[in-house]
């Protein structure tokens, strides 16, 4: 009797170290794929300001990881704009999708109220536009090939609408764009 107990115990110690030999392999794996497709799909090679129409950069704008950020200017007029050029590079064996573009723009004004600083900075915008022959707008669902490296340049703007003043004092501060796939 006390001998099958100890069959049974060694049995059992057997398995529970099979199975967690193979969870700790599994979950190993998947670590080590997650951590290689977010290591492998970047930004990289953001330019110094590309071109300028009346808007003053106040600060260069930051990569990390899939996300540009610190990006910070001061326009006065609609049709202000500063422009960047970087690659959006697809270093794996597999074609992605581009799941969402995550924007952020916040603004400011020592010289307008809270409000109009609000509806002024509705009128901003932060574009990305394939640097290729298309000029195609890059937008969620867009297929990015293995292998590749995509020019995109990115545009804050300040669009003209009937409601955009004129000669004002605006600063676009750490506004911030994160491709997610």
């Amino acid at each position: 009797m006390k001998r099958n107990f100890i069959l049974v115990a060694i049995f059992l110690l057997v398995i529970i170290g099979i199975t967690t030999i193979q969870t700790s392999h599994s979950i190993s794996e998947e670590q080590s794929l997650t951590v290689e497709e977010n290591g492998i799909v970047y930004i990289d090679k953001l330019t110094d300001v590309l071109e300028v129409e009346g808007a003053t950069e106040l600060s260069k704008p930051q990569i990390k990881e899939l996300e540009i950020n610190n990006i910070s200017a001061k326009v006065s007029n609609p049709g202000d704009f500063i422009s960047y050029e970087f690659s959006f590079i697809n270093d794996t064996n597999n074609n992605i999708t581009i799941k969402d573009i995550e924007k952020n723009i916040e603004c400011s004004s020592s010289s307008l109220e809270e409000e109009v600083v609000k509806e002024i900075c509705s009128n901003i915008s932060l574009d990305l536009i394939y640097s290729n022959d298309s000029l195609k707008e890059v937008e969620a669902k867009d297929l990015i090939f293995a292998n590749s490296e995509n020019q995109i340049t990115m545009n804050l703007i300040y669009n003209n609408s009937p409601s955009s003043p004129e000669d004002i004092d605006l600063e676009v501060k750490n506004a911030s764009i994160k491709i997610v796939y």
